[in-house]
């Protein structure tokens, strides 16, 4: 039976390995169901002879934790501070602690399930079956890492199509690849070493080239730093240190041969333009903190951090998803508050004291590697855990308590114990029943977001294509289910609200208002509803409360000022709205043309113009066109040397006399400028929507026909203007401009014929410009088809930005 039993646990955990490492739909509730089957068997088929393996480090470990998780999600009658707020303009109650009851139930499962896995791991590897839970472990790892040697030489697009070239294995992130491989690199050389064997020594050759090749710079030094002492200590005796320089002298020059520039570029972006950054954590942990010490003695709520980190308000990381906060120890404080802190270190001070080896079993040789290697594995995951969240990957998190079971089996003599049997078996009904009430929500929870996902990517897929959203299988299926996270209730409420469904939108955001009342995505969604039905009221207050949960949220953001300039500017009070246009231009991040009309009327022109000065080149550049229409000259001009260098952003003929063109003072070209490039820069400066500068439009004036017509704007929308333009160019069609000019009088003639063969592809964009009807000087077309107009429109698409000019 216990042969079954770890078969049957060993296929499951490792199909959740390679389910994208533990982190593919549904893998932690499939993984609690496997545990406690697991268990089921285990604890029957016990012995009365049985010795018992060393159990009570497992509840001192986990049941302080389970403890004080349980406290944040059971119905005590009381709430967080941060949801008093919601609470009120809500009318309801939320009789837990947690500020996303749901989402921290789903991480008090993960737990039990963790737990459970000890114990049964103990149960059944117990004795000298210890070594091949250790060999097994190795195995597993080193297949992973030459999987994922072979699909980094091939750059396959598996599991994702992002960082072929890193090693990684099964898993989406390198750096929890490079922890499950560090993690158990000591124990395959020590293994290696104590046992011989090419195969064993492979094995650690091929996991310390795929931490190396994984380019996970936490993994490199945690791994590095831990392995050079061991590496040193196994070497010969004799002559220790000539081993140890030789072998150096030989491991750089063969770095140096294969060359590593990648990963040395990895490293040297640890820095930032601020001095050292460890590629923007110190700036997640700065904007955190505040956060983490609001929180309280039992912080947000497991599984919280994404709600909680964006009260924050940074603006480092707008434009990112900060799903994590990179660093374990962080993440818990913020979590399960200072006490639940407390709590964990209690619970970890008490597991190692148990779990500390008994002389015997660390003089013996077969079982010292076993517990060396398991104690450098775990000081190398909770090393790599300062500086990342590994722990949050399910396979990591197994790998750790399977390094926990073998370093108790091997450290510790089993103890005669008459009634440790029934011990054994209570422990193990608690695990089970525990698992069996946790799993239903545990599963309900893992399916609304793995729903909700499918229907946020199938939206931006069906947008991006420009066909529609109604039909999908998905969209029924996610309607159709009873939301258990509020991010399925929310996407619920969109599709309502979409649909025209106001009563369904309004039901859904009542579930979404049980589950988590203070989420800033069912509170945006709040304000487009009532924006939808005209409640201004509520729609101000709806913004105001997202708003506070999530300040720099460039979504909601987006979403509050939209609402403000399609509505009623005073649905927010103005200091609320200007906070708001603050924040937007503190963050380089691409704004709407609508944005800085509305910006310019909260600032003023001179005051949005100097602080998109400062901006950066992503912001400025979506706001060229506005600075160019609304902003003074002298600002436009420093915007346009700031966002590209001239000549991929600067009309070639413009670059030549552009400083002194545009300046206030008189028009004094720095070289010598003839009659052709004056024409070219009017032409170009009309084409932009640019004033002319007068000492320009008099130059003109003076060089005669047919130079002095581009001193006013040429509309070829307009007849009389065509004529004019083909009788004056009839005696210099020998140049290319004048022939370039006749050859769109003449299209624009065909097309306003009726003629729509003549708008193509290859038409030149600032003729689609003009029959699209957006030009920059000339209005929409008058007399032209409309179907010809859309055609041109569509054609004109493909021409990004400024880049036709």
């Amino acid at each position: 039976m216990n042969a079954l039993v770890r078969a049957w646990l060993a296929v499951a955990l490792i199909l959740g390995l390679v389910a994208y490492g533990g982190a593919g739909d549904l893998v932690r509730p499939l993984l609690a169901i496997a545990v406690a089957i697991a268990l089921i068997p285990a604890v029957i088929n016990l012995r009365p002879q049985m010795r018992p393996p060393p159990l009570a480090w497992i509840a001192a470990l986990f049941l302080p934790l389970i403890t004080i998780a349980t406290v944040q999600v059971l119905p005590l009658g009381w709430h967080h501070p941060w949801v008093e707020g919601d609470l009120a303009l809500l009318g309801t109650v939320h009789p837990t602690w947690s500020i996303d009851p749901a989402a921290s139930s789903e991480a008090l499962v993960w737990l039990v399930t963790l737990a459970a896995l000890a114990l049964v791991v103990c149960v059944i590897a117990r004795g000298d079956r210890v070594r091949g839970l250790a060999d097994a472990l190795v195995a597993v790892t080193a297949t992973s890492a030459l999987l994922g040697l072979c699909l980094a030489l091939t750059a396959a697009p598996w599991p994702s199509d992002t960082q072929v070239n890193r090693v990684r294995g099964p898993f989406i992130y390198p750096n929890h690849a490079a922890a499950f491989w560090a993690a158990c690199l000591p124990l395959a050389a020590l293994l290696a070493h104590r046992r011989g064997g090419a195969l064993r020594w492979g094995a650690v050759v091929v996991l310390a080239l795929a931490i190396l090749l994984s380019g996970s710079r936490g993994g490199i030094l945690v791994a590095g730093v831990v392995m050079l002492p061991l590496a040193i200590s196994l070497l010969p005796r004799q002559r220790r240190w000539w081993w140890a320089g030789a072998g150096t002298f030989l491991i750089a020059g063969w770095l140096w041969i294969i060359g590593l520039n990648e990963i040395a570029d990895r490293f040297e972006r640890l820095r930032g333009d601020d001095g050292v950054t460890l590629s923007g954590r110190l700036t997640i942990w700065e904007a955190a903190w505040p956060v983490i010490t609001a929180a309280g003695a039992l912080g947000s709520g497991g599984g919280t951090t994404i709600a909680a980190f964006r009260r924050s308000g940074d603006t480092h990381f707008a434009d990112l998803l900060v799903n994590h906060l990179h660093s374990d120890p962080l993440e818990w404080w913020l979590e399960y508050g200072w006490f639940g802190l407390l709590v964990a270190a209690f619970a970890i001070a008490s597991a190692l004291l148990r779990l500390r080896p008994q002389p015997s079993p660390l003089q013996d040789p077969a079982r010292r590697p076993l517990i060396v290697g398991a104690a450098l594995g775990l000081l190398i995951l909770a090393l790599h855990g300062c500086g990342d969240f590994i722990w949050h990957s399910p396979a990591v998190a197994v790998t750790g308590v399977l390094l926990l079971c073998i370093l108790a089996l091997s450290g510790r003599e089993p103890q005669p114990a008459p009634s440790a049997r029934v011990r054994i078996r209570f422990a193990g009904a608690a695990m089970i029943g525990l698992l069996l009430l946790g799993i239903g929500p545990s599963w309900r929870w893992n399916v609304s977001e793995d729903l909700a996902r499918d229907v946020e990517r199938l939206v931006v897929a069906r947008r991006s294509a420009n066909l529609p959203l109604s039909g999908a299988e998905v969209l029924e299926r996610a309607q159709a289910t009873p939301p258990a996270s509020v991010r399925l209730a929310v996407t619920q409420a969109w599709l309502a609200r979409a649909a025209g469904d106001h009563a369904g939108a309004r039901r859904a955001l009542d579930a979404a208002g049980r589950l988590a009342p203070g989420d800033a995505a069912a509170w945006a969604e709040r304000a487009l509803l009532a924006a939808s039905t005209r409640d201004a009221d509520h729609m101000a207050t709806a913004i105001r409360r997202a708003l506070a949960w999530a300040p720099t949220w460039p979504d909601l953001q987006r979403t509050a000022l939209q609402l403000v300039a399609d509505h009623d500017r005073l649905a927010l009070p103005a200091e609320q709205t200007r906070a708001i246009v603050e924040t937007v231009l503190t963050v380089d991040r691409p704004q709407p043309a609508w944005f800085f009309p509305l910006a310019a009327g909260i600032m003023g022109v001179d005051t949005l113009a100097a602080r998109l000065d400062r901006s950066g080149p992503r912001l400025a550049i979506s706001a060229e066109d506005w600075l160019a229409r609304q902003g003074p000259l002298a600002e436009w001009q420093a915007m346009r040397r700031k966002t590209a260098p001239p000549s991929l952003r600067l009309p070639a003929g413009l670059a030549l006399a552009h400083d002194r063109l545009l300046g206030a003072h008189a028009w004094e070209p720095l070289i010598p400028v003839g009659v052709e490039e004056r024409r070219a820069l009017a032409e170009q400066l009309s084409a932009a929507g640019l004033p002319l500068p007068t000492a320009l439009i008099d130059s003109l004036q003076r060089d005669g026909p047919p130079w002095r017509r581009w001193a006013r704007p040429i509309d070829l929308l307009d007849g009389a203007t065509r004529t004019e333009l083909a009788l004056l160019l009839r005696s210099d069609l020998h140049r290319g401009w004048a022939r370039a000019w006749v050859d769109r009088i003449s299209l624009a003639n065909r097309a306003f014929s009726g003629d729509q063969a003549v708008v193509t592809r290859d038409s030149e964009p600032s003729l689609l410009a003009c029959l699209a009807g957006v030009h920059p000087q000339h209005a929409a077309p008058v007399g032209l088809d409309a179907a010809l107009s859309q055609r041109a429109k569509i054609l004109l698409a493909r021409w990004q930005e400024w880049e036709w000019q």
